[in-house]
């Protein structure tokens, strides 16, 4: 879902950058399973993501690849 939602781990670093807003999260937004965890997704972000966005993008990308997630 994640790699249809966003199509690149560089995709997905640039919503980071851009700052992770509501509207940005194509995942949240195309599965209610995932709706009631944008806060979660939110403090996430906050602590851990920012400054991080390449990276984190590039880890869950290499996660799902995986079929870890």
């Amino acid at each position: 879902m994640v790699a249809k939602a966003y199509g690149s781990a560089e995709n997905l670093a640039k919503v980071f950058k851009d700052g992770f807003k509501v509207e940005d999260r194509a995942v949240a937004a195309a599965n209610s399973k995932w709706k009631h965890k944008t806060g979660m997704m939110t403090g996430q972000f906050k602590h851990l993501i920012v400054g991080h966005e390449e990276e984190a993008a590039n880890a869950l990308f290499a996660a799902v690849k995986a079929g870890k997630i």
